[in-house]
C-alpha cells in the first residue's frame, strides 16, 4: 500500500505540475524536474520506515518502489558540469544521495543474513537490489562526470557510485553476483566505472582480479572477446597500471591494488607471448613502465628508506616495523617476477634501465 501511495502522489504531482507549469516563469521541465526530485525525498523516509518494518513481500515492495523512483528519476538530464553539479538546479545529485541512504538498511540487511550464514538463502531481496545496481549503472552513471573535480569535496555521482554498486569491501560477495549479471561488454564497463569511484584499494583489488579472469577467458576461447584484448583491453589497463598518487602513493595502504596489478601484468606477458600480442600488453610497455613501473621503483626506494630510519630511531617497535618492511619487500618480489618477464623487449627498446629489479638488489 506505501508503494501505491507514494507512486500516486508522486503522479498527481506530476500532473498539477503539468497543469500549472504556464504560471511559471522557469522553464517547465525544470519547474517538473525540481517537483520531481522535492517529492521523492520528501516521501523517502516514511516510505523506507514502512518498509523495514514489512514482515510479507518486503523483498517485492523494496523493489517496485526502488524501481518506480527510478522511473521518475530517469527522464532527468544528469548534470555533467563542475558548474551543474555545484548548482544543482534540478535537485538530481541531492536525490541520488538521498537513494543511497533509502537503500542502506536493506544492503545491510543482506550482508548482515550472508555474514551469519554461508547458506543464506533469502535471495528475492538480494535480486531486487542488483537489478536496481544495474539501473543505476546505465542512469545515472553512464553519462556521468565520474572524474574527481577540483573544489568539490564530496563528488556526488563517485558517492553514488561508491555506495551503490560496491556496498563496501564486506559485501564482494554481492558485487561478484552484480559482476556475473553483464555479459563481456557490461562488465568492461563495470569495471572503468569501479576503477575511477571506489577509492577502496581492496575493492580495485578485487575488481583487478576480475579483470585478469576475463582475459583469461578471452585467450583461452576459440572466440575472441574484442573488449578484453586488443584497444579495449589497453584502454582499461590504463586504469590498472598506475599509482593513483604517482610516488608518493602509500604502498602499504595500497597493496591490495599493487599486488593485483602486478600479477596481472605477470599474467599478460607469460600467458600472451610476444609474437601474438593478442591482448596488445607488448606494444604497450612504454607507456607502462613511465605511468607504473618507474613510479613504483621511486615509491619502493621512498619506502625502503622510511622503514629503515625508522627501524634504526624505534628499535622498540622493531617487530610491527619488520611487518610493514616484509610487506613492501613482498611487493617488490612481485614487481621482479614482473620485470623479468618483460625484459627482453625493454631492452630492446633501450628503455629506461632502472627498473623494479634493481629494488631487490638493496632491499
Amino acid at each position: 500500500m506505501a508503494v501505491d501511495e507514494l507512486q500516486a502522489i508522486i503522479q498527481r504531482c506530476v500532473s498539477t505540475s503539468h497543469k500549472s507549469h504556464k504560471c511559471k516563469q522557469r522553464s517547465p521541465h525544470c519547474y517538473l524536474g525540481e517537483l520531481v526530485c522535492q517529492t521523492i525525498m520528501l516521501l523517502l523516509q516514511p516510505l523506507q520506515t514502512v518498509l523495514l518494518k514489512l514482515q510479507n513481500k518486503k523483498a517485492y515492495s523494496v523493489g517496485l518502489s526502488l524501481a518506480m523512483i527510478m522511473n521518475q528519476l530517469t527522464p532527468l538530464p544528469v548534470p555533467y558540469t563542475k558548474q551543474q553539479i555545484q548548482e544543482d538546479k534540478l535537485g538530481l545529485c541531492q536525490c541520488c544521495n538521498a537513494v543511497v541512504d533509502f537503500a542502506k538498511p536493506f544492503v545491510n540487511e543482506v550482508v548482515k543474513n550472508m555474514e551469519k550464514s554461508s547458506e543464506y538463502n533469502g535471495t528475492e531481496l538480494k535480486e531486487e537490489l542488483l537489478k536496481f545496481c544495474m539501473k543505476s549503472l546505465k542512469y545515472p552513471l553512464l553519462t556521468a562526470q565520474l572524474e574527481q573535480l577540483e573544489g568539490i569535496e564530496e563528488h556526488p555521482f563517485r558517492h553514488f557510485a561508491a555506495e551503490i554498486i560496491v556496498s563496501r569491501k564486506k559485501s564482494l560477495s554481492i558485487l561478484q553476483l552484480f559482476i556475473d549479471k553483464f555479459e563481456a561488454e557490461g562488465k568492461y564497463t563495470l569495471f572503468r566505472c569501479l576503477l575511477k569511484t571506489s577509492n577502496h584499494a581492496g575493492v580495485e583489488g578485487y575488481v583487478i582480479k576480475n579483470i585478469k579472469d576475463q582475459i583469461h577467458l578471452s585467450l583461452t576461447k576459440a572466440h575472441n572477446n574484442v573488449w578484453f584484448t586488443g584497444h579495449h583491453l589497453i584502454s582499461l589497463l590504463d586504469l590498472v597500471l598506475l599509482l593513483p598518487e604517482g610516488a608518493e602513493t602509500d604502498l602499504l595502504q595500497n597493496s591490495d591494488r599493487i599486488m593485483a596489478s602486478l600479477n596481472l601484468l605477470r599474467y599478460l606477458v607469460i600467458k600472451d607471448c610476444e609474437s601474438d600480442n593478442q591482448t596488445g600488453v607488448w606494444t604497450a610497455l612504454a607507456k607502462i613502465e613511465k605511468n607504473f613501473l618507474k613510479p613504483l621503483h621511486v615509491g619502493l626506494n621512498m619506502s625502503k628508506a622510511h622503514y629503515e630510519a625508522e627501524i634504526k630511531n624505534k628499535k622498540e617497535n622493531r617487530t610491527g616495523l619488520l611487518c610493514s618492511v616484509l610487506k613492501v619487500k613482498q611487493i617488490c618480489s612481485k614487481g621482479n617476477e614482473s620485470y623479468s618477464c618483460c625484459r627482453p623487449t625493454l631492452c630492446m627498446s633501450d628503455l629506461c634501465p632502472f627498473m623494479v629489479s634493481s629494488i631487490i638488489k638493496t632491499a
